[in-house]
């Protein structure tokens, strides 16, 4: 039984893979994540704070409580992340000295691994349909992270204060 619930949560993550990839997020949830990273700015809340701001009120609704109607609330949210994460890994690049690219790419290839295992893990320990959403949920935090980790890192450059 793990290994089916396995084989579907690698299959789940090729397919939000594919999803990101073919989609654009909805300039709504877009908007949504932006105006909640200013309003943490303004109010002194850490960013990660927004992190599920478009997912769990669709979560929440559960309009489509079906398990693929569930995980697509946290892809919703993911494609504005992922585009996030992609816009500013793609300036770090244009930014950065050849050696430092390197270190970056590397960086970033084992985030990327980390993600996917540690995210599939649920399907190693967990059973059945369930797992589908936590994993889609998953996926989202993880990439939400890593967005902001690198929207930070565009930043250091601008303010010596920035740490992480």
């Amino acid at each position: 039984m793990n290994r089916i619930a396995v084989l579907l949560v690698l299959y789940f993550i090729g397919a939000c893979a594919a999803f990101a990839q073919a989609d654009k997020p909805d300039p709504q949830d877009a908007a949504a994540v932006e105006a909640c990273l200013k309003n943490a700015r303004a109010n002194s809340r850490p960013p990660e704070s927004c992190i599920g701001i478009v997912a769990d009120p669709c979560l929440d609704k559960a309009e489509d409580p079906t398990t693929y109607g569930t995980a697509k609330c946290s892809e919703r949210e993911h494609l504005v992340w992922d585009e996030r994460l992609n816009r500013a890994y793609r300036e770090l690049m244009a930014d950065l000295e050849p050696e430092k690219r390197t270190e970056l790419r590397d960086m970033q290839r084992s985030w990327i691994a980390f993600s996917d295992k540690k995210c599939a893990m649920h399907g190693v320990l967990g059973e059945g349909s369930i797992v589908i959403p936590i994993t889609a949920y998953c996926v989202l935090v993880e990439a939400g992270r890593q967005a902001l980790f690198l929207e930070e890192l565009l930043g250091e450059g601008d303010n010596p204060e920035a740490t992480r």
